[in-house]
């Protein structure tokens, strides 16, 4: 059984323990709305390579700790479950799908573009994911995951004030992002990264000025 040399040089890179990342896939997963159930002996079981697939919950956290693929970090899926790779278009098939769909009958294509419509279960989620987030950051402090993590949260509210929502949801949505960017702003200062640590502040104020936030003034 060999070790997991891409994974381990990725935890040495952003100088993370396994206590650390098992916090971080934690951090993602309850950000995703999903039990935290990572443990540093998982952490160890990747390492050694004892698991060589994780379960794809925790597989898709760690992709999004890291910004990689679980490939990149060295797994390999099982015999028959790898990711399928996208074949290269034929300029004829797009040419004949663009005749076909001319005239009368594109009017009878759905359109497939238009948002989802983000409610207040989205809200509540991203709340108890942030929610998370702090209680991790009171009980081990900041730390690059836990940024990492609270900088995703926010990314993902902004992405819903995108879709189709009340102005009510769109001013809690820029109002939680708001309070993601203060967290990982706290977690920046934990590390000793005070210029960052105040980029982060900033848009924090910014983010809380577009949700008419007066928690914020």
């Amino acid at each position: 059984m060999e070790g997991n040399e891409s994974l381990n040089s990725a935890m040495q890179e952003r100088g993370l323990t396994q206590v650390e990342l098992a916090d971080a896939v934690n951090a993602r997963l309850l950000c995703s709305g999903h039990e935290g159930t990572v443990s540093d002996r998982t952490i160890r079981n990747w390492l050694t390579g004892k698991t060589q697939w994780p379960h794809p919950k925790q597989r898709e956290a760690l992709e999004a700790v890291f910004g990689c693929t679980a490939e990149e970090l060295g797994f390999s899926p099982p015999a028959g479950r790898r990711r399928p790779t996208p074949e290269a278009e034929s300029p004829v098939d797009r040419r004949n799908f663009l005749t076909a769909t001319t005239g009368t009958a594109a009017a009878a294509v759905p359109f497939v573009g238009a948002p989802s419509q983000v409610g207040t279960s989205d809200v509540l989620r991203l709340r108890s994911g942030l929610d998370a987030l702090m209680e991790l950051d009171d009980t081990r402090g900041g730390h690059e995951g836990l940024e990492r993590s609270a900088l995703a949260g926010a990314a993902e509210a902004l992405d819903k004030v995108k879709k189709g929502a009340t102005q009510r949801i769109r001013l809690r949505l820029f109002s939680i992002a708001a309070d993601y960017t203060a967290t990982a702003a706290w977690s920046a200062l934990d590390a000793r990264q005070a210029d960052r640590a105040q980029d982060l502040l900033g848009r924090a104020l910014y983010l809380a000025g577009m949700a008419q936030d007066p928690w914020w003034r």
